[in-house]
């Protein structure tokens, strides 16, 4: 992460277990009569697979994330197991996580992207992971920055952009 500018490093979406998701997005509209569980089993059954894990000390995989080796699930302990973590939460309504949330799962099993390109969707760093989620919905208007001569977001720039439009 040294080359990485701003305190914040690193960014990851929170999904929630399944039972959490089930819960969350009960009757919305998208899902007709299914269960989010039961649209995950059709339409993502890694997805599913990969939410039903648990990490070693027997956690439910509660958030996705960009980080070696690639695009993966971890626990919220795991995930947040560092020296510092905040947790910022959008202000989206459901239909619009639930599209966030199918949009991260486009690049689950995706390789980690050490060029931090955002110009490709072939590999994934943890913020564009996070923007491309999110882009699609309109609610993370944050413009892509230079740095090292590529287009990015840096994992801060979402930290200030919550800081000035709470």
């Amino acid at each position: 992460n040294a080359g990485i500018p701003g305190f914040w490093p690193h960014t990851a979406l929170y999904t929630g277990s399944i039972d959490e998701l089930n819960e969350f997005f009960d009757g919305l509209p998208d899902l007709g009569d299914k269960t989010f569980s039961d649209m995950l089993k059709a339409q993502y059954p890694d997805i599913h697979l990969g939410l039903q894990e648990f990490d070693k000390n027997k956690n439910k995989m509660r958030v996705l994330e960009a980080k070696r080796p690639g695009v993966i699930f971890l626990s919220l302990e795991d995930s947040a197991n560092c020296d510092y973590f905040a947790a910022l939460r959008t202000k989206c309504k459901k239909e619009e996580i639930y599209q966030a949330l199918l949009n991260s799962f486009q690049h689950y099993k995706k390789p980690y992207d050490f060029n931090f390109d955002f110009a490709t969707d072939e590999a994934m760093v943890c913020s564009e992971l996070v923007y491309k989620a999110y882009q699609q919905t309109g609610k993370l208007p944050i413009p892509l920055e230079q740095v090292s001569g590529r287009g990015l977001i840096p994992p801060n720039s979402f930290v200030k952009y919550y800081g000035e439009n709470p």
